[in-house]
């Protein structure tokens, strides 16, 4: 593929920001540009390449604040040229896009220097801002840790220049001493340099950085040079021996100087770090004190010449820079690169004292809610509270670690057993369940939590963490807010979905995929009022595959878009067909994925089936999931108001495992709701699933809204139903899911006089 031109989508004089856009699709190079345009306005400057090679180029020779990178380009991958970003130091933060969703390829990415790691597929506005705004303030931390470790190089290539200086120079102290030596004692412990001695001595000693001392071989302080009594802030009207000059250190630091001072005055030179205490501050510094023997007058006995670096700022500096590489700006947690070090020293001291330790991985429930509704700098100090109530829900022994957005690691050591960390998992979901206070409102969150343990799961960090996140969404799936452990099963479920994928992009073109159909019935009257399409995947190497195996599939691959697409089609033309046999009043819901909303295309998808089957929007039912909305709230609310306009009717689906639902109902143009086949299950048994249907029924009617049971299969569930003045139900009781002949020959088994009932024995023990 030849490289395009750098292409400049959208400018400003002075941008906000300078992204260089690494993509050769450019319907996803056009989505990227309209993101940042809802993020920046006009405030940002995209550049855009195909290729690697084109991408090096630019980041060679301009300057971005920050790069994303496509994970396939035509002449190599993403992560090998954000790898070469880092290895050739290229000052742009690196994001890796992608239409995967696997965390192995997070993580890879990480390990390859990335910044952050975000899916094409379920990218928005607020998503791609938070990743670029953290991405560049991290970049512009390290920068700035860049800085100070230049900094740091200098002043040490200063201290050895000056190191050597001073022993280029001591054979001149030699000479200074001599003059020194054949002066008399004078009652004054400090000796101003005599007037005869030579001026560039005398200039050397009194202006150098270096502080020096002089001690006779009697322990008597024959010369202090200004640098010298600033260091020590001494008194220069009292005396000063060597025994006193050993009081200046910290009682840690002691023994060491008076071990190094007796090699001292015994004749043998030596150098040390050590610290001392000034004597009118109390301020603790660090020093470099180098020890010199100097001969005597006479030559009979030795003198002793020390000199001292303050090298204060020096440690502090390195200090600063080491709690900074190791420590998350935010949370001020561990980081990811502190993470692995503890990781590491946790495994290597569990093999010595053979015990267990357990990796937590945990992401917040909602918070991407959150972020969007009260606004970032509100999401920032949730996090915040929530890594103070982690710290305090482990032991001091054990480690807490943030690795980026609201993704959090905790290291559980010196476990007897690796069901241990079942307790402090459990004390952790709880904490997080407790409402937080910010700014005077009140917020609550929760977490699931992904579990694998060393050495039984795996021997190195980086497995480990993988097979704790794997645990992690896993935790997600089976039980939001509760903890799983690794186990293999899960290792084997994705390799399985690995193998589907290839499987199911072929699905569409070798006819695999087919519609079964699920009539909606009135329950006043019996009559069929819709049916919904519901997809089936029927494998030619792997046979029948439940929706529940390849809808995540096809929606963390992107594959639901054309899949849906599909579905839609197919599922219009039936009722087209239907329509035509007489069918007049039927119509079709269809399941609508978050993927296929955030399209731009996919009004013009919708009205374009529309026309080509020529079916009424009237008769056409969308169905949407409260999560799926709250993904997006902005977004969904344009396309559905949009489609609801059209007068396609829009319904919620699975209500009440969802999120906001009351808001939802309140902004968004739904005319139903359908209650989820979870609470009409349990309310023969369960009083609070009986409490929420009756709830949600009366909610619906005060709302206007037309309410729909799912999974009814029993007679007493129709019943409850009916008596709450439910308008509609669907479930195994009048029918499982049918082929479309089928579906037919069962409507017209009804009773033909009237449109549609139910079959009659379901008629009859409802009336």
């Amino acid at each position: 593929m030849t490289s395009m031109p750098t292409t400049n989508l959208s400018k400003a004089k002075r941008p906000d920001v300078k992204v260089l856009l690494v993509e050769d699709n450019k319907g996803d190079a056009r989505l990227i540009s309209l993101l940042l345009e809802e993020i920046y306005g006009s405030g940002f400057e995209l550049t855009l390449a195909n290729t690697c090679s084109l991408a090096l180029h630019l980041a060679n020779n301009e300057k971005f604040d920050v790069a994303l990178i496509d994970y396939n380009l035509p002449d190599g991958l993403g992560i090998e040229l954000i790898r070469f970003f880092s290895k050739e130091d290229l000052a742009v933060p690196a994001i890796l896009l992608t239409g995967h969703s696997e965390r192995a390829i997070d993580l890879d990415a990480m390990n390859a220097g990335a910044a952050d790691f975000l899916s094409k597929n379920n990218l928005q506005a607020t998503q791609l801002e938070r990743a670029i705004r953290y991405s560049v303030q991290r970049h512009s931390i390290e920068q700035e840790l860049r800085r100070s470790k230049e900094e740091l190089m200098r002043r040490n290539l200063q201290l050895d220049t000056a190191k050597a200086q001073l022993e280029a120079q001591t054979n001149n102290m030699m000479q200074l001493t001599e003059h020194l030596a054949q002066s008399e004692l004078s009652e004054k412990t400090v000796y101003i340099i005599p007037q005869d001695t030579d001026q560039r001595l005398q200039e050397l000693t009194e202006h150098c950085q270096i502080c020096v001392w002089h001690v006779t071989n009697e322990g008597k302080t024959r010369y202090l040079n200004p640098a010298m009594i600033a260091l020590l802030e001494i008194d220069l009207s009292a005396s000063h021996s060597a025994s006193d000059f050993l009081s200046f250190f910290t009682v840690d630091s002691r023994p060491e100087a008076e071990c190094e001072f007796s090699k001292w005055q015994r004749g043998i030179g030596s150098t040390f770090e050590s610290a001392i205490v000034s004597a009118r501050s109390g301020k603790t510094k660090r020093l470099v004190l180098s020890g010199s023997p100097l001969a005597a007058e006479g030559g009979t006995s030795l003198d002793l010449l020390v000199t001292a670096v303050d090298i204060t700022e020096r440690r502090r500096i390195e200090a600063s820079t080491r709690e900074q590489a190791r420590q998350d700006p935010l949370t001020g947690l561990l980081n990811r690169n502190a993470l692995q070090e503890q990781l590491s020293q946790a495994q290597a001291n569990a093999n010595r004292a053979g015990h267990s330790v357990a990796l937590l991985c945990l992401d917040l429930d909602h918070f991407k809610i959150v972020n969007d509704t009260q606004g970032h700098p509100f999401g920032d100090e949730l996090l915040k509270l929530v890594a103070k109530r982690l710290k305090a829900s482990v032991r001091e022994t054990d480690c807490v670690a943030r690795l980026g957005g609201d993704e959090f690691v905790v290291i559980l050591n010196h476990l007897d057993s690796n069901d241990s960390a079942a307790i402090p998992a459990q004390v952790i979901i709880d904490k997080l369940s407790e409402p937080f206070c910010i700014n005077g409102e009140t917020v609550f969150t929760g977490t699931s939590i992904g579990i694998a343990t060393f050495p039984d799961d795996s021997d190195t960090p980086e497995d480990l963490l993988k097979k704790a996140d794997m645990a992690l969404y896993r935790s997600k799936e089976v039980s939001r807010g509760g903890y799983e452990f690794f186990d293999h099963s899960i290792l084997e479920n994705l390799l399985r979905t690995r193998e589907l994928e290839p499987a199911l992009r072929q699905a569409i073109t070798r006819n695999e995929l087919h519609l079964m159909y699920q009539p909606q019935v009135c329950i006043s009257g019996g009559e069929v009022v819709g049916v919904e399409a519901l997809i089936r995947w029927e494998s030619r190497e792997k046979g029948a595959l439940s929706p529940n195996e390849f809808i995540p599939l096809a929606e963390s691959t992107g594959l639901i878009v054309p899949i849906g697409e599909w579905v839609l089609r197919e599922a219009c033309t039936q009722l087209r067909e239907w329509h035509d046999e007489g069918w007049t009043e039927l119509k079709m819901a269809v399941n609508v994925s978050v993927v296929q909303l955030k399209r731009e295309s996919f009004i013009e998808t919708v009205t374009t089936i529309l026309n080509e089957t020529g079916v009424s929007p009237r008769s056409l039912v969308l169905e949407v999931t409260e999560s799926g909305i709250m993904d997006n709230v902005e977004r969904a609310t344009q396309i559905l108001g949009a489609l609801s306009s059209m007068g396609i009717g829009i319904a919620l689906d699975d209500f009440g495992t969802g999120f906001a639902s009351l808001t939802l109902l309140k902004e968004f143009p739904v005319e139903q709701i359908k209650i989820d086949r979870s609470f009409v299950s349990n309310m023969e048994t369960d009083v609070e699933s009986a409490t929420i249907v009756s709830a949600t029924i009366m909610l619906g009617h005060k709302l206007g809204l037309r309410v729909i049971g799912e999974g009814v299969e029993t007679t007493r569930q129709l019943e409850f139903l009916r008596n709450e003045d439910c308008e509609e139900a669907q479930g195994y009781l009048f029918s499982k899911p049918m082929c479309s002949d089928d579906l037919v020959e069962w409507m017209q088994g009804c009773d033909t006089n009237k449109p549609a009932y139910f079959p009659e024995v379901v008629a009859s023990q409802i009336s």
